[in-house]
């Protein structure tokens, strides 16, 4: 029976599990969505696999992920972060399951997790949200309310922002959205910025979203957490674990 890895490569190469090599290098094919984030270190990820490593599109991934399935042998699908966090990736394995494929899942280190390095609680957490940019004729806003839901029950709500975008373009998107009707998106209102996680210049900032947008910002990967009710203990470790130099 054929089978499909799906296999989570974490914030970095050096991120994969043991498990996760030891897949990918025995795995006749192996294939990278590179769509849904960035990873610093192909490159690298390839030596660590000992394989070569073809990179697929968005269309590849969501309309068109028979072309990477195997008929037969092994074939493994390495996902930024982990495998499961995204409806993208559970359609796979369904499609893959409908194909009579044998399927294994290995998991990884992701972007959820790694948001607690900020000292933030991760029981404390509503739903994330994603925050598309606008298209022509379309603006999408319906997120916002789990923005507010969340807010209103005290709990952190991160946003996972389009590919490529960063805070300062998230932040316009997300002021427009609130349509200067709210306070979660206020001047000075504080936010958390994760910049280039699992990156070697990795930075996480805690500051007014005034003085965030007014400073010069690194390239993308970005996320934000809009902090809900902080308990003291979390307080504290913001203070600690976050950087005070806004130049990131």
């Amino acid at each position: 029976m054929a089978t499909l890895y799906l296999i989570g490569t974490g914030l970095k190469a050096k991120d994969m599990t043991l498990e996760g090599v030891e897949a990918a290098k025995s795995s006749d094919k192996v294939y990278l969505e590179s769509y849904t984030s960035i990873l610093e270190d192909v490159k690298e990820l390839e030596k660590i696999v000992g394989k070569k490593i073809t990179l697929l599109s968005r269309r590849d991934v969501e309309q068109e992920p028979e072309k990477f399935m195997p008929v037969k042998g092994k074939t493994a699908l390495l996902v930024i972060g982990d495998p499961m966090t995204a409806t993208t990736h559970v359609d796979i394995v369904l499609r893959a399951e409908k194909k009579g494929l044998k399927t294994k899942i290995i998991h990884a280190p992701s972007i959820f997790t790694s948001v607690c390095e900020s000292g933030l609680q991760i029981y404390s957490f509503g739903p994330a949200v994603s925050v598309p940019r606008p298209q022509q004729n379309f603006f999408p806003t319906s997120y916002y309310k789990k923005i507010r839901k969340n807010k209103e029950e005290g709990l952190h709500t991160l946003l996972l922002l389009d590919i490529g975008m960063t805070v300062r373009e998230a932040l316009k998107i997300l002021k427009k959205v609130e349509g200067g009707k709210g306070k979660i998106f206020a001047e000075n209102s504080k936010i958390i910025v994760f910049s280039k996680m699992g990156f070697k210049n990795q930075k996480i900032v805690y500051n007014t979203i005034k003085q965030i947008t007014d400073k010069k910002l690194s390239e993308p990967p970005h996320s934000i957490v809009i902090p809900g009710k902080l308990h003291f203990k979390e307080k504290e470790a913001l203070e600690r674990f976050t950087s005070k130099d806004l130049n990131f």
